[in-house]
Protein backbone atom coordinates (compact mmCIF):
# COMPACT_ATOMS: atom_id res chain seq x y z
CA UNK A 1 0.00 0.00 0.00
CA UNK A 2 3.06 2.25 0.37
CA UNK A 3 2.85 3.02 -3.11
CA UNK A 4 -0.74 3.91 -3.23
CA UNK A 5 0.17 6.32 -0.04
CA UNK A 6 2.79 7.93 -2.17
CA UNK A 7 0.72 8.70 -5.30
CA UNK A 8 -1.79 10.01 -3.08
CA UNK A 9 1.62 12.18 -1.34
CA UNK A 10 2.87 13.25 -4.73
CA UNK A 11 -0.75 14.40 -5.80
CA UNK A 12 -1.37 16.40 -3.22
CA UNK A 13 1.93 18.02 -3.11
CA UNK A 14 1.23 19.39 -6.90
CA UNK A 15 -2.27 20.22 -5.67
CA UNK A 16 -1.03 22.12 -3.13
CA UNK A 17 1.60 23.79 -5.18
CA UNK A 18 4.87 22.18 -3.14
CA UNK A 19 6.23 21.00 -5.96
CA UNK A 20 5.99 24.87 -8.39
CA UNK A 21 6.59 26.71 -5.12
CA UNK A 22 10.03 25.21 -4.24
CA UNK A 23 11.40 24.08 -7.76
CA UNK A 24 10.65 27.88 -8.55
CA UNK A 25 12.64 28.67 -5.93
CA UNK A 26 15.38 27.27 -6.76
CA UNK A 27 15.08 27.62 -10.15
CA UNK A 28 15.02 31.53 -9.61
CA UNK A 29 18.25 31.15 -7.52
CA UNK A 30 19.82 28.85 -9.72
CA UNK A 31 19.59 32.19 -12.55
CA UNK A 32 19.84 35.09 -10.25
CA UNK A 33 23.01 33.78 -8.93
CA UNK A 34 25.46 33.61 -11.63
CA UNK A 35 23.78 36.85 -12.82
CA UNK A 36 24.72 38.86 -10.08
CA UNK A 37 27.95 37.88 -9.39
CA UNK A 38 28.26 38.97 -13.24
CA UNK A 39 26.97 42.39 -12.49
CA UNK A 40 28.53 43.04 -8.96
CA UNK A 41 31.21 44.95 -9.95
CA UNK A 42 28.87 47.38 -11.62
CA UNK A 43 26.49 47.64 -8.88
CA UNK A 44 29.56 48.27 -6.82
CA UNK A 45 30.52 51.35 -9.34
CA UNK A 46 26.90 52.63 -9.28
CA UNK A 47 26.86 53.01 -5.31
CA UNK A 48 30.79 54.13 -5.29
CA UNK A 49 28.86 57.23 -7.74
CA UNK A 50 26.38 57.70 -5.54
CA UNK A 51 27.92 57.52 -2.27
CA UNK A 52 29.62 60.54 -0.72
CA UNK A 53 33.30 58.93 -0.48
CA UNK A 54 34.68 62.65 0.78
CA UNK A 55 36.88 62.66 -1.97
CA UNK A 56 38.25 59.19 -2.08
CA UNK A 57 38.12 57.15 -5.15
CA UNK A 58 36.61 53.76 -4.77
CA UNK A 59 37.48 51.22 -7.41
CA UNK A 60 36.75 47.79 -7.63
CA UNK A 61 39.22 45.92 -10.18
CA UNK A 62 38.48 42.34 -9.51
CA UNK A 63 37.12 40.68 -12.52
CA UNK A 64 33.53 38.43 -12.32
CA UNK A 65 34.43 34.58 -11.73
CA UNK A 66 32.79 31.16 -12.38
CA UNK A 67 34.13 30.81 -8.35
CA UNK A 68 31.99 34.23 -7.46
CA UNK A 69 28.61 32.49 -8.46
CA UNK A 70 29.18 29.34 -6.59
CA UNK A 71 29.88 31.39 -4.16
CA UNK A 72 26.12 33.17 -4.11
CA UNK A 73 24.46 30.06 -5.12
CA UNK A 74 25.56 28.66 -1.73
CA UNK A 75 24.39 31.60 -0.11
CA UNK A 76 21.15 32.10 -1.27
CA UNK A 77 20.51 28.27 -0.70
CA UNK A 78 21.18 28.65 2.96
CA UNK A 79 18.42 30.00 4.14
CA UNK A 80 15.99 27.51 2.51
CA UNK A 81 15.39 25.27 5.65
CA UNK A 82 13.22 27.78 6.09
CA UNK A 83 10.98 27.20 3.10
CA UNK A 84 11.26 24.19 3.77
CA UNK A 85 9.32 24.89 7.00
CA UNK A 86 6.90 26.94 5.48
CA UNK A 87 5.75 24.37 2.78
CA UNK A 88 5.76 21.93 5.24
CA UNK A 89 3.80 22.80 8.05
CA UNK A 90 1.14 21.21 7.05
CA UNK A 91 2.18 17.80 6.45
CA UNK A 92 -0.12 16.08 8.71
CA UNK A 93 -1.20 18.89 10.85
CA UNK A 94 -3.78 19.49 7.99
CA UNK A 95 -5.01 16.00 7.31
CA UNK A 96 -5.46 15.75 11.03
CA UNK A 97 -7.24 19.15 11.30
CA UNK A 98 -9.49 18.85 8.26
CA UNK A 99 -9.80 14.42 9.10
CA UNK A 100 -8.70 12.94 5.41
CA UNK A 101 -5.74 11.30 7.76
CA UNK A 102 -8.72 9.13 9.36
CA UNK A 103 -9.52 8.18 6.25
CA UNK A 104 -6.74 7.21 4.92
CA UNK A 105 -5.85 5.53 7.67
CA UNK A 106 -9.20 3.49 7.58
CA UNK A 107 -8.00 1.90 4.91
CA UNK A 108 -4.73 -1.36 5.40
CA UNK A 109 -2.07 1.52 5.39
CA UNK A 110 0.07 1.68 8.29
CA UNK A 111 1.01 5.32 10.24
CA UNK A 112 4.64 4.81 9.75
CA UNK A 113 3.93 4.06 5.74
CA UNK A 114 2.01 7.21 5.25
CA UNK A 115 4.58 9.59 7.24
CA UNK A 116 7.51 7.55 4.87
CA UNK A 117 5.70 8.42 2.01
CA UNK A 118 4.90 11.83 2.99
CA UNK A 119 9.00 12.17 3.77
CA UNK A 120 9.59 10.83 0.50
CA UNK A 121 7.60 12.63 -1.34
CA UNK A 122 8.72 15.91 0.08
CA UNK A 123 12.73 14.77 -0.12
CA UNK A 124 12.35 13.68 -3.95
CA UNK A 125 10.70 17.32 -4.79
CA UNK A 126 13.45 18.90 -2.86
CA UNK A 127 16.00 16.62 -4.93
CA UNK A 128 14.51 17.39 -8.57
CA UNK A 129 14.53 20.90 -7.19
CA UNK A 130 18.01 20.92 -6.52
CA UNK A 131 18.85 18.79 -9.65
CA UNK A 132 16.67 21.75 -11.82
CA UNK A 133 18.34 25.21 -10.20
CA UNK A 134 21.85 23.24 -9.75
CA UNK A 135 21.73 23.22 -13.60
CA UNK A 136 20.47 26.40 -14.56
CA UNK A 137 22.70 27.89 -12.36
CA UNK A 138 25.83 25.93 -14.22
CA UNK A 139 24.40 26.71 -18.00
CA UNK A 140 24.32 30.49 -16.79
CA UNK A 141 27.35 30.15 -15.14
CA UNK A 142 29.09 28.58 -18.48
CA UNK A 143 27.38 31.71 -20.24
CA UNK A 144 27.97 34.87 -18.27
CA UNK A 145 31.22 34.04 -15.99
CA UNK A 146 32.92 30.78 -17.69
CA UNK A 147 33.34 26.49 -17.23
CA UNK A 148 33.00 25.28 -13.31
CA UNK A 149 34.32 22.14 -11.92
CA UNK A 150 31.89 20.20 -12.75
CA UNK A 151 32.71 17.17 -10.06
CA UNK A 152 32.86 20.25 -7.57
CA UNK A 153 29.32 21.62 -8.14
CA UNK A 154 28.20 18.24 -8.10
CA UNK A 155 29.46 17.47 -4.66
CA UNK A 156 28.09 20.93 -3.55
CA UNK A 157 24.56 19.96 -4.76
CA UNK A 158 24.86 16.60 -3.12
CA UNK A 159 25.67 17.96 0.31
CA UNK A 160 23.35 20.69 0.13
CA UNK A 161 21.06 18.46 -0.52
CA UNK A 162 21.92 16.46 2.55
CA UNK A 163 21.26 19.65 4.39
CA UNK A 164 18.04 19.77 3.37
CA UNK A 165 16.92 16.09 4.30
CA UNK A 166 17.19 16.68 8.14
CA UNK A 167 15.19 19.96 8.14
CA UNK A 168 12.57 18.05 6.11
CA UNK A 169 12.27 14.78 8.54
CA UNK A 170 12.06 17.87 11.42
CA UNK A 171 9.14 19.83 9.92
CA UNK A 172 7.40 16.24 9.40
CA UNK A 173 7.85 15.62 13.20
CA UNK A 174 6.64 18.57 14.38
CA UNK A 175 3.63 18.57 11.83
CA UNK A 176 3.08 15.36 13.50
CA UNK A 177 3.33 16.80 17.29
CA UNK A 178 1.85 19.96 17.08
CA UNK A 179 -2.08 20.57 15.81
CA UNK A 180 -1.38 24.12 14.87
CA UNK A 181 -0.07 24.47 10.83
CA UNK A 182 1.40 28.07 12.31
CA UNK A 183 3.22 26.83 15.03
CA UNK A 184 4.86 23.64 13.51
CA UNK A 185 6.30 26.25 10.92
CA UNK A 186 7.20 28.90 13.82
CA UNK A 187 9.07 26.08 15.62
CA UNK A 188 10.90 24.52 12.23
CA UNK A 189 11.91 28.19 11.71
CA UNK A 190 12.84 28.51 15.16
CA UNK A 191 14.66 24.95 14.93
CA UNK A 192 16.99 26.32 12.07
CA UNK A 193 17.93 29.86 14.19
CA UNK A 194 18.72 27.02 16.91
CA UNK A 195 21.11 25.04 14.35
CA UNK A 196 22.72 28.26 13.55
CA UNK A 197 23.34 29.45 17.08
CA UNK A 198 24.41 26.03 17.93
CA UNK A 199 27.11 25.92 14.94
CA UNK A 200 29.02 28.92 16.51
CA UNK A 201 30.24 26.28 18.69
CA UNK A 202 32.56 23.88 16.82
CA UNK A 203 32.70 21.25 19.38
CA UNK A 204 28.77 20.93 18.70
CA UNK A 205 27.88 22.49 15.18
CA UNK A 206 29.73 20.27 12.95
CA UNK A 207 27.31 17.77 14.23
CA UNK A 208 24.41 19.95 13.15
CA UNK A 209 22.67 20.43 9.66
CA UNK A 210 24.58 23.65 10.05
CA UNK A 211 28.32 21.56 10.25
CA UNK A 212 27.11 20.43 6.77
CA UNK A 213 26.62 24.01 5.61
CA UNK A 214 29.85 24.77 6.35
CA UNK A 215 31.73 22.53 4.38
CA UNK A 216 29.62 23.56 1.76
CA UNK A 217 30.26 27.14 1.96
CA UNK A 218 33.83 25.94 2.03
CA UNK A 219 34.41 24.05 -0.86
CA UNK A 220 31.82 26.87 -2.91
CA UNK A 221 34.65 29.64 -2.13
CA UNK A 222 37.69 27.12 -2.99
CA UNK A 223 38.72 25.78 -0.07
CA UNK A 224 39.63 22.19 1.01
CA UNK A 225 36.67 20.14 2.95
CA UNK A 226 38.25 17.15 4.14
CA UNK A 227 35.91 17.09 7.38
CA UNK A 228 32.94 16.74 5.35
CA UNK A 229 31.89 13.07 6.34
CA UNK A 230 31.30 13.69 9.92
CA UNK A 231 28.46 16.62 9.75
CA UNK A 232 27.44 14.21 6.40
CA UNK A 233 26.82 10.91 8.75
CA UNK A 234 25.46 13.09 11.96
CA UNK A 235 22.67 14.86 9.27
CA UNK A 236 21.86 11.25 8.28
CA UNK A 237 21.44 10.76 12.09
CA UNK A 238 19.37 13.53 12.53
CA UNK A 239 16.99 12.47 9.72
CA UNK A 240 16.70 9.03 11.07
CA UNK A 241 16.18 10.35 14.48
CA UNK A 242 13.28 12.91 13.76
CA UNK A 243 11.47 10.19 11.04
CA UNK A 244 11.44 7.28 14.23
CA UNK A 245 10.02 9.96 16.18
CA UNK A 246 7.44 11.16 14.54
CA UNK A 247 6.76 7.62 14.02
CA UNK A 248 6.02 7.19 17.68
CA UNK A 249 4.26 10.14 18.54
CA UNK A 250 2.13 9.34 15.70
CA UNK A 251 1.47 5.78 16.64
CA UNK A 252 0.18 7.19 20.00
CA UNK A 253 -2.05 9.85 19.34
CA UNK A 254 -5.40 9.73 18.15
CA UNK A 255 -7.17 10.43 15.03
Amino acid sequence: MYGAVFKKEWKESVRRYRVAVIAGVFLVIGVISPVSAKLFPRMMEILAAQADTQGFEFAYNKEPEPGDALIQYNKNLGLLPILIAIMGMGLVAEEKIKGTAETVLSKPVSRFSLLLAKFSVFALVTLGAVVTGGGVCLFYTRILLGNLNPGKFFFLNFLLFFYFLPYIAIILFLSVAIKSMAGAAASGIGAYFSFMILAGFPWIGRYTPQGLYSVASKISAGMPAPDWLTPFISSLCITVFFLFLSKIVFERQEI
